[in-house]
């Protein structure tokens, strides 16, 4: 007797591909769109590109801690 080989569509192989193909079709979609999302904020910024911002952001964050260290008298020094 021979024995059947499965359709494609019954194939778990084949259907784990498909799975595969869309979940990274998806991933694409999604960084496309976030890729897109921070090229329209970077130019509202008015910066050239990405890496300014995030230098911008560490920037606000610094001064977000010293202001923090200012009001609660916290003493970090060597911390930095």
């Amino acid at each position: 007797s021979v024995a059947q080989t499965p359709t494609t569509d019954e194939n778990p192989l084949f259907a784990q591909t498909q799975q595969l193909l869309r979940l990274g079709r998806e991933i694409l979609e999604c960084h496309d769109r976030v890729d897109g999302d921070l090229r329209e904020c970077v130019a509202a910024a008015g910066l050239s590109n990405p890496r300014d911002l995030w230098k911008q952001d560490a920037e606000g964050m610094r001064r977000v801690l010293v202001c923090e260290r200012g009001v609660w008298g916290e003493d970090r020094r060597g911390v930095d």
